[in-house]
């Protein structure tokens, strides 16, 4: 199997799996690792959604994705059709000032996008590759941002956030192991907004 492979799960994937079974129609492969891929899912009987890593061996490929057409992804987006876009290699895809709000990108690669004053105001982003991508101004209120990874570069400034995104930032922030006094004295001033953190209870509150 290759990453961008549509696959679907074979009967056998009933007594492996609970979710990624014959009732996942659709999924598309985002990472290999080893043995094991990561699927997310595109369409499922019963609606379930997100990424999971599992055995290749329980699946079927049916498809590949379409090489990125920006006019083609456009006119889906423009349509509502924002699942479809999956259906396309959004790695190093040009979807600057698209609206992208609210789309389920969970696990998509999109490493090198230009995602310059995009709407992914509500988008779920959550472990989506967005390394080198192009965020420059782009809207990233209540996205979900969790186990992803974002650009340290001119692309990662500017963003439009909220304040569930500026506390995990600035937990993040804190959590650093630096003794410069600047430092210190920054951290201590913004440490109890950064324990706001959604995320506190299992990372644990900083000191």
């Amino acid at each position: 199997m290759e990453i961008g492979d549509f696959v679907k799960g074979k009967p056998e994937a009933n007594e492996r799996y609970g979710i990624t079974t014959e009732k996942m129609t659709r999924g598309v492969v985002t990472k290999i690792d080893g043995e094991q891929i990561t699927v997310k899912i595109l369409e499922h009987t019963e609606g379930s959604t997100g990424a999971y890593g599992v055995d290749p061996k329980y699946f079927e490929v049916t498809g590949h994705q379409k090489k990125f057409d920006r006019a083609e992804v456009l006119e889906l987006l423009q349509k509502e059709c924002k699942k479809a876009i999956l259906d396309y290699d959004l790695s190093g895809a040009d979807l600057s000032g698209a609206d992208l709000s609210g789309a389920d990108l969970s696990g998509a690669d999109l490493s090198g996008a230009d995602l310059s004053g995009a709407d992914l105001s509500g988008a779920d982003l959550r472990s989506a590759d967005l390394r080198s991508a192009d965020l420059s101004g782009a809207d990233l209120r209540s996205a979900d941002l969790d186990f992803s990874c974002l650009p340290l570069r001119c692309g990662g400034l500017k963003w439009k956030i909220d304040k569930r995104l500026a506390c995990q930032l600035a937990y993040h922030l804190c959590s650093m192991q630096c003794d410069d006094e600047e430092y210190m004295k920054m951290r201590d001033s913004i440490l109890g907004f950064a324990n706001q953190f959604h995320r506190v209870g299992e990372c644990g509150m900083l000191e």
